[in-house]
């Protein structure tokens, strides 16, 4: 991603993602669009802290996201998203659902605004449950994998 400071150029980026990213990129645009913090983000916050040593519980600098199945990221959403609840609601966002690929990176395949959201309040880490892929399969086959709970998921 650039490094814009533009609100339209950022959703305009964000609209578009392609492949896979990883989601601080994601977060750390957003956070860098002139006066998002201290207008946009201002009174937002989270209720909640979740222990890095407590089991499920993932960096969030450490997952990705493969765009390939996910569903359009729209800044205005989130934003609306977040007014609404007044920032990131741990308990209305429960946990999000991550799979662990053979080469040991980390993919939301379910969760990925929630993940965002708990980022831009602040929080670094979050409850995930998790899927391991067998050792055996490429990254083509762990993405069909993914896809399929993701489309079974949000259908």
């Amino acid at each position: 991603m650039r490094k814009s400071t533009k609100h339209s150029e950022v959703a305009g980026e964000l609209a578009n993602l392609k492949g896979t990213v990883r989601i601080q990129d994601i977060i750390d645009a957003i956070l860098r669009i002139e006066n998002f913090k201290t207008k946009t983000l201002s009174g937002f916050g989270s209720i909640a802290y979740y222990d890095p040593e407590e089991s499920g519980v993932v960096a969030i600098d450490e997952i990705w996201v493969d765009m390939t199945y996910q569903r359009v990221v729209r800044l205005k959403k989130l934003i609306n998203k977040l007014q609404k609840m007044n920032g990131f609601d741990p308990y209305s966002a429960g946990v999000v659902d991550i799979a662990i690929r053979p080469s040991g990176k980390k993919f939301c395949w379910d969760g990925l605004r929630r993940i965002i959201m708990a980022g831009l309040c602040g929080l670094t880490h979050i409850k995930t449950s998790q899927l391991v892929h067998k050792q055996y399969m490429t990254d083509i086959e762990c993405q069909k994998e993914e896809a399929r709970y993701f489309k079974s998921r949000n259908a």
